[in-house]
C-alpha cells in the first residue's frame, strides 16, 4: 500500500500536521509540498493507492494555491481514496469537507477527514482579534495536542475505520457564512500589505511568496494577487512587512514562527 501526503502550508501549520501523517505511517508515505515545481504530481498521484490533501483554512475557504492546484489535478480513471486534513485557528465549520464534490467529479472519493486546531497566524489589526498564539509552553501544548490527535486520525484510517467528519447543518451555515465574507478580507489585506523604512530589501519575502505577488526595486512591492497566506509578513527577518502601521506593534502583534522552535520552510526549494 502506498500513501501520498500533498499540502500547502502558509506558515508551517500544515506542514506540521501532514509531516505527522507520513511519520506516523512510515516507510509507506511519502511526503510533499505542492509548490515544488520539479514534481510530476500527476505521475505521483497515478502511482499512489491512498491520497492524503492538506490545507490551512481561510475563512472555511482553501487557499487560492490549493484551489488551482486542485482544479488542475486529472479525472482518475479509477476511484482514488483520498483523505483530507486542515488547520485551523478555532472552526471552520465544514472546512475539511466542503470541496468533497470538486474531488469526487475527479473520482477522488473523500474516505477521511479532519480539522486540526493550531495557532493562529491571523491576528493582525484588520481581523477579529481572537485567539492569539500565546507564550512558548501554550503554543507547544497546542501542537502537541494536535500531533495526538493526527497520530491518532491516522491509525483509524491505517486499521480501516471510518474517519470522515460528519457536517451537521449549523458547521454547513457557519462554512457558508464565512466563504461569503473571506474574499473581502483577503482584499482588504491585499490593501493593507507593505514594507516600512526597516526593510533591509534582502528579497526573502520574493522568494517565498507562493503566488509572486512580491516584487523588489526600488523597495518591496506587493501587487494584488495575495493569497493572504501571511508567509511573508511572519518570516521577514526585521518584521517590515505591516498590515496598517498598527503592526509596527510587535508586543500587540507579535509574529507568528512556526510550529516547533527550530522551524524553517524545509518544504521550500526556492
Amino acid at each position: 500500500m502506498k500513501y501520498t501526503v500533498l499540502y500547502f502550508s502558509g506558515t508551517g501549520n500544515t506542514w506540521f500536521v501532514a509531516d505527522t501523517i507520513s511519520k506516523e505511517i512510515g516507510d509507506q508515505c511519502h511526503c510533499y509540498s505542492i509548490e515544488n515545481s520539479e514534481l510530476d504530481f500527476q505521475k505521483i498521484i497515478r502511482e499512489t493507492d491512498h491520497l492524503f490533501l492538506g490545507y490551512p483554512i481561510y475563512g472555511s475557504e482553501a487557499p487560492e494555491p490549493m484551489k488551482r492546484f486542485i482544479s488542475a489535478l486529472e479525472k482518475q480513471d479509477n476511484p482514488l481514496p483520498t483523505s483530507v486534513f486542515v488547520t485551523e485557528a478555532y472552526a471552520s465549520g465544514d472546512g475539511a469537507n466542503y470541496l468533497r464534490d470538486v474531488l469526487e467529479k475527479k473520482n477522488y472519493i473523500l474516505k477521511n477527514s479532519l480539522e486540526v486546531k493550531m495557532s493562529n497566524n491571523f491576528y493582525v489589526p484588520i481581523f477579529i482579534k481572537a485567539f492569539p498564539v500565546g507564550d512558548a509552553d501554550k503554543k507547544e501544548k497546542r501542537h502537541e495536542k494536535a500531533r495526538n490527535r493526527v497520530e491518532t486520525w491516522v491509525r483509524q484510517i491505517l486499521d480501516g475505520e471510518k474517519a470522515l467528519k460528519k457536517i451537521y447543518a449549523h458547521q454547513k451555515w457557519l462554512g457558508n457564512t464565512q466563504r461569503k465574507h473571506i474574499g473581502d478580507y483577503i482584499k482588504k489585506v491585499n490593501e493593507a500589505l507593505y514594507a516600512d523604512d526597516s526593510c533591509t530589501k534582502c528579497g526573502l519575502c520574493v522568494r517565498l511568496c507562493p503566488m509572486e505577488n512580491i516584487v523588489l526595486e526600488d523597495k518591496v512591492m506587493f501587487k494584488d494577487q495575495c493569497a493572504s497566506c501571511m508567509r511573508c509578513y511572519h518570516a521577514c527577518p526585521v518584521s517590515a512587512i505591516q498590515i496598517t502601521a498598527a503592526s509596527q506593534d510587535l508586543k500587540q502583534y507579535p509574529r507568528y514562527k512556526g510550529p516547533t522552535k527550530d522551524f524553517k520552510f524545509v518544504w521550500l526549494k526556492k
